[in-house]
């Protein structure tokens, strides 16, 4: 199923099931937001992706507050 839907799916789409399924692995929390463990290199090579695409799709998030980016650029998943 996974690799269907990193195959078949849009750029954004992509990263947001590897973001989902990452924060998914990493378990609830108290916070409201999960860290992402790993770099946008890390998550472009796992989705197939160029690192200048993660980067913009990763402030698109943000500007939807999907993902939260802190002053250091660590990325976390917003928990609904």
């Amino acid at each position: 199923m996974m690799l269907s839907e990193l195959a078949m799916e849009e750029a954004e789409h992509r990263l947001q099931t590897i973001l989902r399924y990452v924060a998914g692995r990493m378990g609830r929390q108290d916070t409201d937001t999960i860290p992402i463990p790993f770099t946008r290199q890390q998550l472009a090579d796992m989705t197939g992706l160029r690192v200048e695409t993660v980067i913009r799709i990763l402030k698109t998030l943000a500007k939807r507050k999907a993902v939260v980016i802190d002053r250091k650029g660590k990325v976390f998943w917003k928990q609904s």
